[in-house]
Formats: structure tokens, C-alpha cells, sequence
């Protein structure tokens, strides 16, 4: 009996925008005055393996590692996404905000932005040579960040 040979093939990679992640906590936090400014500043430094965080919903069955999956996606970024990618060792975030737009607490909330790219995994069965599942996932680069006023 033979046993099906698998393919992981990432297509369809979209960029979707930037955005902050729902559920997220805050990477930095400030309070100010009515008159001062509150000023959010974050580093971050991004490895290798983590310069695209590779979704959490990624299913474990696919056998392929975060190196595999960054490789797949690269592959169909284009030019411009890669370089931009590859340059973002580490970054500096900051965000300022008038204390007068804080009131009633005078604080701010700092969150990462992401660039949100989603894209498709097909499992491909290549003895029968078609593609036997697919499904959509999230890639997230962090790239910069959001102050938001406290309530």
C-alpha cells in the first residue's frame, strides 16, 4: 500500500494593511498633565527566525517550521516587500500625545502596528497531483506604533 506524499505550497500572499492586534496588551505605557505631552517610545529588535511572525492558527500536521513558511512567503512578496522585510532588524516607535487629548486620565496606551499580509497554504497531493486542502492564514511584521488615549 502506498502512502500519499504531501507539498505545502504557500500562494496567494496579499498584503491587507496595517493594523494593531485585537486582544494585544500594551508594549509601553505613559501619563502626563493637562499641558504636558505623553510620549510613548518603544525598541524592538527582530531576529532572523522572527522577522515575519508566522500565525498562531498555522496547523501543526503541515511539518513545515517557521524557516519553511518565511521562505514560501518571501518567495511571493514582492521586490520592494522583501527589501523592507529584510532591512527591519530593529526599529524605535514613537508616539506623542497632547495631554489635553487625554482627559480625563492625562494617560496613553502604546501598542505595535503590524503589516498584515494573509495568504493560502495548499496541501498538494503529488502522487495524484492535485491539490487535496487549502486554507487562509495570517503573517504579521511589526513595523511601527499606535498610542491610544486611556479611558
Amino acid at each position: 500500500m502506498c502512502y500519499p506524499d504531501y507539498d505545502y505550497n504557500v500562494v496567494n500572499v496579499q498584503f491587507i494593511g496595517v493594523s494593531t492586534l485585537q486582544g494585544e496588551a500594551p508594549v509601553v505605557s505613559c501619563t502626563t498633565t493637562a499641558h504636558g505631552t505623553c510620549h510613548l517610545q518603544y525598541s524592538h529588535s527582530v531576529s532572523v527566525t522572527n522577522t515575519l511572525t508566522q500565525s498562531s492558527e498555522l496547523s501543526t500536521d503541515t511539518g513545515l517550521d517557521v524557516g519553511d513558511v518565511n521562505a514560501k512567503i518571501g518567495s511571493k512578496l514582492t521586490t520592494t516587500e522583501q527589501t523592507a522585510i529584510q532591512n527591519l532588524n530593529s526599529f524605535t516607535a514613537t508616539a506623542d500625545l497632547p495631554g489635553d487629548d487625554l482627559a480625563p486620565t492625562y494617560s496613553a496606551d502604546g501598542y505595535l502596528e503590524y503589516n498584515t499580509y494573509k495568504y493560502t497554504l495548499q496541501k498538494y497531493d503529488t502522487q495524484a497531483k492535485k491539490v487535496v486542502s487549502s486554507q487562509d492564514f495570517y503573517y504579521y511584521v511589526p513595523v511601527g506604533l499606535k498610542g491610544v488615549p486611556r479611558k
